[in-house]
């Protein structure tokens, strides 16, 4: 019974040891001082209001 299982414990090893082999759309190489990420997304009035609102209860 046990060696039935043994192929089968092979196989989900070697699956799972080459699923940190895929191709990934990380950049290869790096220039210092650019950011290469996506842009950020603005933030809206409201957004910036309810920050500059908890900003102000810190500094009570």
């Amino acid at each position: 019974m046990r060696m039935a299982r043994l192929p089968w414990v092979l196989l989900a090893g070697a699956v799972l040891s080459l699923t940190g082999c895929k191709d990934t759309d990380r950049p290869t190489s790096y220039e210092k001082g650019v950011y290469g990420g996506p842009a950020d997304e603005k933030l809206t009035p409201a957004q910036v209001e309810a920050l500059r609102h908890r900003g102000a209860l810190q500094n009570q």
